[in-house]
């Protein structure tokens, strides 16, 4: 498959414009390359469950028989190694439809929430309990939750001031 087939194929099963889908894959492989080309030693990419690319420095001696000496460099050499999940999927110890890319992002969503439920965070505060836990949550009410923190906390402050001894 090469490059014109893939964003053509993605573009297709997207429904997003050959052009913008061209850009965005010119864009991820550029920042890629920029990325490992900026700090050969300490770059890594790592796409969890997918794979990890990263960079190694190797020296060679190399003999000439025509020469008759050594000759020595080094090299950076690239390493290509995938993950886990990617080696049971690849083996078929996998369903394609449970793959997940990173630890959130299923492969494909519409099949994979079928029969999987979305992992809940815990609520940051009391008033957050209250919502129900969707795929998709349209906090809709917010403002008014905010507004009624404030009153209540208002309310607590003018108990307390009210609880305590006046002075004369």
């Amino acid at each position: 498959m090469t490059f014109a087939d893939i964003y053509k194929t993605v573009a297709k099963e997207t429904g997003y414009p050959r052009k913008i889908v061209e850009d965005i894959l010119l864009g991820s492989i550029r920042v890629v390359l920029e990325e490992l080309m900026s700090d050969r030693e300490h770059a890594t990419i790592t796409i969890r469950g997918f794979i990890e690319i990263f960079l190694q420095k190797r020296h060679y001696r190399m003999y000439s028989r025509i020469l008759k000496d050594f000759r020595e460099f080094d090299r950076w050499v690239i390493f290509i190694k995938p993950q886990k999940r990617f080696k049971q999927l690849i083996n078929e110890e996998m369903d394609i439809h449970n793959f997940i890319i990173g630890r959130t992002l299923p492969l494909y969503p519409e099949e994979y929430y079928k029969t999987h439920t979305k992992k809940s965070k815990k609520p940051l505060n009391e008033f957050f309990e209250t919502l129900p836990v969707n795929y998709k949550i349209v906090d809709t009410n917010r403002a008014k939750r905010k507004k009624l923190k404030k009153k209540t906390i208002k309310q607590q402050q003018q108990d307390i001031k009210n609880k305590l001894p006046q002075e004369d």
